[in-house]
C-alpha cells in the first residue's frame, strides 16, 4: 500500500510537471548550445550539439514527435499498441526521461539505451553523463514501478 501511494504522489508530480512544460508560454533558457557555423545558420536544427553536460550530440529534434517547442518525443512504436518505451526530451531542462512501456523491461532498458545511442550517435559511456532518468510504471512492473533504474552500464543502476 505504501508503495502504491508513494508511485501516486510521484505520478502526480510528474504530470503536473508536464503540464507546465506543455502549457508554457515561453522558452526563457535553452541548456543545448549549438555548434553551428554561420553556413549552416539557416537549417532549423544544426547537425550536432552539446548537452549542458558537454556531450556532443547529433541533434535528433528534427527526427523527434514535437509536443511543443521545447519538449520532444522519441519511440520506437509506430502506434500505441506497439510501443515498448518512450524518450521524452525536455530541452528547458536539458533533460531525458525514458519511460519503460512493457515486459521483459531489462531488454526494453536495452532497446531504448540502443535507441538513444543511434539518435544522439554518442558510445554507451556517454548514456551516463547525460541528464537522465530511466522508469516504468507499477502497470507494467510493481516491484520496480517509481524506482529510478539507471542506464545498464552507469554506476548506481538498478541490476534487471
Amino acid at each position: 500500500m505504501k508503495k502504491f501511494l508513494i508511485f501516486g504522489i510521484i505520478a502526480l508530480v510528474v504530470l503536473i510537471l508536464v503540464l507546465i512544460y506543455v502549457n508554457g508560454d515561453n522558452v526563457t533558457n535553452t541548456n543545448i548550445e549549438t555548434n553551428v557555423s554561420q553556413n549552416e545558420s539557416e537549417n532549423i536544427f544544426p547537425s550536432k550539439v552539446t548537452t549542458g553536460q558537454g556531450v556532443l550530440v547529433e541533434d535528433f529534434r528534427g527526427n523527434a514527435e514535437k509536443l511543443n517547442d521545447r519538449t520532444f518525443t522519441l519511440h520506437n512504436g509506430s502506434s500505441l499498441k506497439d510501443l515498448s518505451f518512450t524518450i521524452t526530451y525536455f530541452q528547458e531542462y536539458d533533460f531525458f526521461q525514458v519511460n519503460l512501456e512493457t515486459e521483459p523491461i531489462s531488454e526494453m532498458r536495452i532497446a531504448a539505451e540502443e535507441e538513444l545511442i543511434r539518435q544522439l550517435d554518442i558510445d554507451r559511456d556517454d548514456l551516463c553523463k547525460l541528464n537522465a532518468s530511466v522508469k516504468t510504471t507499477v502497470w507494467v512492473n510493481q516491484y520496480y514501478a517509481g524506482n529510478e533504474l539507471g542506464f545498464s552500464n552507469c554506476s548506481g543502476s538498478i541490476e534487471l
